[in-house]
């Protein structure tokens, strides 16, 4: 969906909940004021209206989206997973490592993805490069995909995993 995210140009919100909205999990004060919590309040918005707390409800992975990626011929920066955190402890990591596969047959494509959970994140790339890929193949997926670490204190970072040179 076109976005007016100034460092993006598409959100690809893959994993929603099975009846409709977003579910991701507050872990810091960091999530306080979480937009996407307020915009699933927001029945306009598409929203479930179900906190970010407790137990997840029935979340869906949207497979046709991310095959789609293989077939985009013009670049885009895509902010994946706007609505909830890919790399979250309900997340399946078959998911994770099904959304990586989509990023990684997509070269022409830029991927964003925000975590709070950087921890989880490094161990399913791990699990999902000794599985999948030759050490040529990961830099090619992995020089187009951008993490964005939000701490509580730091900010935000955006950087690619390898650099072209390495």
């Amino acid at each position: 969906m076109p976005t007016n995210i100034e460092w993006a140009d598409l959100t690809d919100n893959i994993i929603r909940a099975k009846r409709g909205g977003w579910w991701c999990q507050k872990i810091s004060d960091g999530c306080k004021n979480c937009y996407s919590e307020k915009l699933n309040q927001n029945s306009f918005f598409g929203g479930n209206k179900q906190p970010y707390s407790g137990q997840p409800p029935e979340l869906v992975l949207d497979t046709e989206a991310i095959r789609k990626w293989r077939f985009q011929r013009k670049p885009k920066k895509h902010f994946v997973s706007s609505m909830t955190d890919v790399f979250g402890e309900w997340i399946p990591r078959s998911w994770q490592h099904e959304i990586l596969d989509g990023m990684f047959v997509a070269p022409k494509q830029i991927f964003q993805i925000l975590t709070k959970r950087p921890e989880v994140m490094l161990s399913s790339i791990r699990d999902f490069q000794r599985i999948n890929y030759s050490k040529k193949n990961k830099r090619q997926v992995f020089s187009r995909m951008i993490i964005i670490l939000r701490g509580e204190k730091r900010g935000c970072r955006g950087q690619p995993l390898f650099s072209p040179s390495s």
